[in-house]
């Protein structure tokens, strides 16, 4: 029998710039005093308690719909009400238009025989995209995943070899099985991070926000800047670039870029001397480490090198991560050919190993860019009952969705959620995870389906359309 789902008590506010959502999602999801521990870790009895008497404090005001979208959790929602989602085997309330981007949610509890699983799954479960989750006795949502045809995909979990063993533990421990259909891949997608990102299922190993964290490429505002790397963005940091998903192969990258520049990568607490900054008893001062003896570093702490060049590399170093000179790349490359000519294969396998980083990271950064000018639009998918789904995009974040204009009062709405998007500033970057994976979620889908850019409405296209069809209220 079908359960019925609490329905969600969602304030329907106007957006809020995505700056600072992950600020208030904290003050939503954790107590006073806990730092690093979310509500949904603490014990459940005062986990409710705890999440009944947040909630209260935050201002309606200050719950806008991107919080919901970005964040993948109902913030407008208490904790109470999500936790009666979890114990009747359900996602729980989402920021896509029930009507136009989610079907009827559907399972069954799983029963012993494989086959009456699959009898099961050939007459319920649709052909159509979407997630689907396995709850374990308890109510729990361990595992969600997403799926082109959920008819497939949920057949393969109960077939008798099973193409991944992770599969058969996953189905082991599950008591009931339930599936959502989604109108469109991304949707189903950004459905799928919404979840992981609220329940944190313990067979997800991707998409988990404290684990794999995206980081940033910093150029360091000390006196000696060179490259660095940080999970957030600070102050104390000149030039931020970013998200980019492999902290491990980004601080591979940034250190070869430290190589390539003769930049500095020692310590804070190491002083720097440079030969044009007067001395009462001028003197050359030993090196700190071994890099200025091999030539990899210009030696900022020898006194040796005038501030003012070091700064030129640095302004190189800017260049190449701004896109705008890349002739490293070729001197790089030059050097590995010349040094395997010479039967230096060592050299020119460090040599390559280097390159391949750096054009990594080049690419990585190419395409932040584009996302960061370009997608500043609507991006209209695909939805139920021949509608449209009208992605918000705003310095390539996610800012809002809405169902594609079909009266005049939701043309005003549409038409009111444009003029906001058009105001986001490009330079922006996010600052909270769940913002970080979204985003990182829109750009993977344009590197892989480049046509699709051709589909996007400019803000004063969508304004037409809008004016067109359905004449906003004035």
């Amino acid at each position: 029998m079908e359960e019925k789902l609490p329905k969600p008590r969602i304030s329907t506010v106007s957006s809020s710039s995505a700056v600072g959502l992950g600020n208030r999602f904290r003050e939503v999801t954790r107590p006073r005093g806990r730092s690093k521990e979310s509500v949904m870790e603490v014990a459940p009895k005062n986990r409710v308690a705890i999440a009944n008497e947040t909630v209260g404090t935050v201002a309606p005001e200050a719950v806008g719909v991107q919080d919901r979208l970005l964040l993948g959790t109902a913030l407008a929602t208490s904790i109470t009400e999500i936790e009666n989602h979890q114990h009747t085997q359900s996602f729980g309330p989402s920021v896509l238009p029930a009507k136009h981007a989610r079907g009827d949610q559907d399972g069954f509890r799983i029963p012993d025989d494989r086959m009456e699983s699959r009898l099961m799954l050939r007459n319920k479960s649709p052909e159509s995209p979407g997630i689907y989750g396995y709850f374990d006795r308890n109510g729990r949502l361990h595992y969600v995943g997403k799926s082109k045809c959920l008819k497939k995909r949920l057949l393969s979990y109960f077939s008798k070899t099973v193409p991944d063993p992770k599969m058969e533990r996953i189905v082991a421990h599950s008591r009931f099985v339930r599936w959502e259909p989604i109108s469109h891949e991304l949707l189903a997608l950004i459905r799928e991070q919404e979840l992981i990102t609220r329940w944190r299922p313990c067979f997800n190993s991707q998409g988990q926000p404290q684990r794999r964290q995206p980081a940033f490429l910093c150029i360091s505002d000390r006196e000696a800047p060179h490259a660095v790397v940080t999970s957030r963005i600070s102050a104390k940091n000149r030039h931020c670039f970013g998200p980019i998903a492999g902290s491990g192969r980004l601080r591979e990258a940034a250190e070869d870029l430290n190589q390539v520049f003769r930049l500095r990568d020692c310590n804070e607490q190491t002083a720097m001397r440079f030969s044009d900054q007067l001395e009462l008893f001028p003197s050359v001062h030993p090196p700190g480490c071994i890099r200025y003896e091999i030539g990899s570093c210009t030696g900022p702490c020898t006194g040796t090198f005038p501030q003012a060049d070091y700064h030129r590399q640095v302004t190189k170093l800017s260049d190449f991560l701004n896109g705008y000179d890349c002739s490293i790349l070729e001197v790089i490359e030059s050097q590995m050919v010349n040094a395997s000519e010479r039967l230096a294969f060592e050299n020119a396998a460090q040599l390559r190993n280097r390159l391949q980083n750096l054009r990594w990271l080049h690419r990585c950064l190419g395409d932040l860019r584009r996302s960061r000018y370009d997608l500043n639009c609507i991006y209209p998918v695909p939805g139920f009952k021949r509608r449209k789904v009208w992605l918000f995009l705003s310095s390539g974040l996610l800012s809002n969705m809405m169902a594609a204009p079909f009266s005049r009062r939701s043309a005003a709405d549409v038409f009111q959620s444009i003029n906001k998007a058009d105001l986001a500033n490009p330079l922006v970057l996010p600052h909270d995870s769940p913002a970080i994976l979204m985003q990182l979620i829109l750009i993977r889908w344009f590197r892989r389906y480049p046509q699709e850019r051709s589909r996007l409405l400019s803000y004063p296209v969508a304004r037409l359309e809008c004016e067109k069809h359905f004449a906003p209220l004035r």
